[in-house]
């Protein structure tokens, strides 16, 4: 989760954050999975015409980016 590979699943936010000592922030990291879901399907909409490979190419960088944030903010929030 810390490198951006993968979304992660509403339970490893729950694990990460209870490691992590932050579990106020379960919440806030819940709906910034839903959000990145709605917004990849809002994309994956848009973006119908370029193509499946550019599409899933593009959606990833972004999610990662956003992913990696978010380990970010919890590391620091230590």
């Amino acid at each position: 989760m810390e490198h951006g590979g993968k979304t992660p699943t509403e339970e490893e936010l729950r694990v990460w954050c209870r490691i992590c000592d932050t579990e106020d922030q379960i919440p806030d990291l819940i709906a910034t999975v839903r959000s990145i879901h709605s917004m990849y399907q809002e994309f994956r909409r848009q973006t119908h015409a370029f193509g499946h490979l550019a599409s899933v190419a593009l959606y990833g960088k972004a999610a990662r980016q956003i992913i990696t944030s978010v380990a970010e903010e919890l590391s620091s929030a230590k």
